[in-house]
């Protein structure tokens, strides 16, 4: 009788087991980094990635565009927590890329869209969204 009772309880328990799986997502609990951001997960593959690649032709130098420099060994200390020309935000807020003008400006809303003509794609934008919500390092 016992062994009527389990099986029975598991037949009943297998499609909860099986639909249920694939369908629990959580923020940070179930995606590693890499899946969670994207592409690149540290300031310094972001400076290396994005900034180095999309950004310092106009952002560097001695007159930066939106006095903005993003060049290597300059870039964070213009970013983080320090306030932007192009609006009353600032460019990064640690924790919050909602309100951060950098997330806002690479993803064009709110902003005008950086750079200019050219969208990143969007894994580089979560890059950067995901680094600043993460409290945005300088790692």
């Amino acid at each position: 009788m016992s062994t009527k009772i389990y099986f029975i309880a598991l037949l009943l328990i297998l499609p909860f087991i099986f639909t249920c799986s694939d369908n629990i997502v959580s923020e940070c609990e179930v995606c590693t980094d890499e899946q969670q951001t994207g592409t690149f997960t540290s300031f310094s593959d972001i400076q290396q990635n994005i900034f180095n690649n999309s950004c310092v032709s106009c952002h560097s130098g001695s007159s930066p565009s939106g006095g903005l420099d993003l060049s290597e060994g300059a870039a964070y200390d213009n970013l983080v927590n320090v306030a932007s020309t192009g609006s009353n935000l600032q460019r990064v807020v640690p924790f919050n890329s909602s309100a951060s003008y950098l997330f806002k400006v690479l993803d064009g809303t709110d902003a005008p869209l950086m750079p200019p003509g050219a969208r990143l794609s969007q894994a580089r934008i979560d890059s950067v969204k995901s680094w600043i919500n993460r409290g945005a390092a300088n790692d």
